[in-house]
């Protein structure tokens, strides 16, 4: 990659994130951890790992602006963070693919190419799950324990929102079909990017049903993921107390693209 190349592309990623923060997509500092995350793949890989976080970023921000204002509700009812998005999560959804990238140069290929793509896929495919998923006209059901829950509640899952996990993870993975037309298994690694995609949305959802902490809420009585709300602590009833949003999101990828690595490494 030559100086010219790699100015032209930090300079198009400031452009766009700058775009995303006057778009209340990113603070500010989630706009720089995601511009350093960026170049770091592009440094380590090229547009083979720049590639698939612009199709996660560009796609996830779209379908979670999609019909925000009746979103808007649920996430405040029952997440501590809503709306803009914060370097934390910039690094719970980005930081898994750089760990990837970081032991590329020692893997033969196309291992860290595939486990690159993986992470961004679980990624799409949780948030496409989650920003249609609220809308199923059938009520989410626990994935593990299998009993009605409210809409928007980590564990809940419906049959819209698995459809749209599988075409969030497939989206991802089409790219990845562009960038490797010479891949002489393509159409298994394509395979794998997918289904593993899939996988970490549903593992996200298994982690959020047992082990994610839940509250009672002091206002209303009713379940949330929000340990204080106005400056009054909730009861915790349910999951581990450290154990977010932010760090399921970050675990179910990595168990993805580890799937992923095994199933290269042995298929």
């Amino acid at each position: 990659m030559t100086i010219l190349v790699f100015v032209l592309v930090a300079a198009g990623l400031a452009l766009l994130l700058a775009w995303s923060v006057r778009r209340h997509s990113l603070t500010r500092t989630g706009a720089g951890v995601a511009f350093c995350l960026a170049l770091g793949l592009q440094i380590l890989g090229g547009f083979q790992f720049l590639v698939p976080l612009l199709a996660f970023f560009l796609s996830s921000t779209a379908i979670t602006r999609y019909r925000k204002e009746r979103k808007e509700t649920i996430e405040k009812r029952l997440h501590a963070r809503t709306g803009t998005r914060d370097w934390v999560q910039v690094v719970a959804n980005g930081g898994p693919a750089l760990l990837f990238a970081l032991v590329h140069p020692w893997v033969p290929e196309p291992w860290g190419i595939v486990t690159v793509y993986t992470v961004f896929a679980a990624c799409n495919s949780d948030t496409w799950a989650s920003e249609i998923g609220v809308f199923s006209a059938r009520p989410p059901v626990s994935i593990v324990r299998r009993v009605v829950v409210e809409k928007g509640l980590s564990g809940g899952v419906t049959p819209l929102g698995t459809a749209f996990a599988l075409l969030g993870a497939g989206f991802v993975a089409l790219f990845y079909g562009a960038m490797n037309l010479d891949d002489p298994r393509l159409g298994f690694h394509l395979a794998i990017v997918t289904g593993c995609g899939l996988l970490g949305s549903l593992v996200d959802s298994v982690l959020g049903d047992l082990v994610q902490a839940k509250y009672r809420s002091h206002k209303s009585g009713a379940l949330t993921e929000k340990p204080v709300e106005d400056g009054i602590a909730n009861e915790q009833v349910a999951g581990i107390a450290w154990i977010d949003n932010d760090v399921v999101n970050f675990v179910s990828p990595l168990v993805a693209a580890g799937v992923a690595a095994l199933l290269v490494t042995w298929g």
